[in-house]
């Protein structure tokens, strides 16, 4: 009993809700009537099916769909995957292929080869390094320097001359020639060039060089010298013999105290050039200023002082090594520290008191040792003595007093 408003094109809508089947039958004109607004009655009929869409979950018209792998709502395949496994491509662009790129960056290659050290095939040397170049030498050593000499002995000293013997005595000269002889005498060259050959000089050697002295001039072996002014064959003097140019000295001659060419110098009993002052003792200083007249400084700076410079120029010094005299007593010891000659005792020791004893006997405290002159005393207790006892016991020194023991 509704009515659909008038009009054309699309009236109005039909709508389904609340599914409960895959298909809805449709028919119009045989339960009603289709009238217009006059209430006409149109003789119409319609009848049909409308198919429900399903999607994968089974809501109708519902959103979810397969994706690529046939799962409803799945992600399809995996990033990074080729396939619904999530297989990946192989470095041959198989998808799930087992081929890979082995160590040397080959696609399903073989990688380092057996006994090789590298991809390039090379192999450890003795060292352990891979590709290196050192070598074990004939002794065993790794990269050692031993080689076999030609008679096969490790490291002999046997090598092939010029003419390829072993040990031969063969030798190239300096021409290269093998027992040839070499440059000849007077030449310069394996050629036969003399000097004069090749420089057109006979005054110099094979390598140019002046045969003997250059003079002034660059000539060799010429006769041109420098005079006393350094002009080269000049005719300057030196008449004073100053080693100055005449033409440039300011004084042919010397110069006196006064500063006077040739001059006479201070007056004499004078101490100045314009001839005043006395100067008493001589010394060049006038009286006036002179603190010490007739006399002279010592070391210390004093008129007519004693002090005096020691051997080892101490002034006032002690003459004793590093000026030490406890332990370099300058009797026995000289400015550098060392023992003076025969300042030794007979022990050795420089400076000691040991000495010698009349028996010859060196005594470390000299003649106060209780030992002294003990060794060579004769019966009447003088040392080396000539006394002796004769066979009646009695001692002296003369032999016609000896008595003679008879048999009994």
């Amino acid at each position: 009993g509704d009515a659909i408003p008038a009009g054309s094109g699309l009236l109005t809508v039909l709508s389904f809700t609340d599914f409960t089947a895959d298909a809805t039958g449709l028919s119009m004109g045989i339960f009603g009537a289709l009238t217009n607004p006059a209430g006409v009655v149109y003789a119409s009929s319609a009848s049909g099916t409308i198919e429900h869409y399903i999607d994968c979950a089974g809501d109708y018209y519902g959103t979810s769909e397969l994706d690529e792998c046939g799962v409803c709502d799945g992600d399809g395949i995996a990033d990074g995957a080729c396939d619904c496994d999530g297989s990946t491509l192989d470095c041959t662009g198989e998808c799930g292929g087992d081929a890979i790129v082995d160590e040397c960056g080959v696609c399903d290659g073989d990688g380092i080869a057996d006994g090789a050290c590298d991809c390039d095939g090379n192999v450890e040397d003795c060292a352990g390094v891979c590709g290196g170049s050192a070598i074990e030498d004939c002794t065993g050593e790794c990269n050692g320097s031993a080689v076999e000499d030609c008679l096969g002995e490790c490291n002999g000293s046997a090598v092939e001359d010029c003419l390829g013997e072993c040990n031969g005595s063969a030798i190239l000269d300096q021409c290269g020639e093998c027992n040839g002889d070499g440059i000849a005498d007077g030449t310069c060259d394996c050629d036969g060039n003399s000097p004069f050959d090749l420089y057109q000089d006979e005054n110099v050697d094979c390598n140019g060089e002046c045969i003997g002295l250059y003079d002034c001039l660059g000539v060799c072996n010429g006769d041109a010298v420098l005079d006393i002014c350094g002009v080269c064959n000049g005719s300057g003097e030196d008449v004073d013999q100053d080693g100055i140019c005449d033409a440039e000295d300011d004084c042919i001659g010397v110069f006196d105290e006064c500063g006077i060419c040739n001059g006479e110098g201070i007056p004499e009993g004078s101490c100045s050039c314009d001839g005043t002052g006395e100067d008493i003792d001589q010394d060049g200083i006038c009286d006036d200023v002179d603190d010490c007249i007739n006399g002279e400084y010592d070391c210390a700076g004093v008129c007519n002082g004693d002090s005096v410079l020691d051997c080892e120029q101490v002034c006032g010094g002690n003459d004793c090594h590093l000026q030490d005299c406890d332990t370099y007593n300058s009797l026995y010891y000289d400015c550098n520290g060392e023992c003076k000659p025969n300042a030794r005792d007979c022990l050795g020791n420089c400076g000691g008191s040991a000495e010698f004893d009349d028996c010859g006997v060196c005594r470390a405290d000299g003649n106060n040792d209780s030992s002294w002159n003990t060794t060579c005393l004769d019966c009447e207790g003088v040392p080396n003595g000539m006394a002796y006892e004769d066979n009646c016991g009695l001692c002296n020194d003369d032999p016609n007093d000896d008595c003679i023991q008879d048999c009994l």
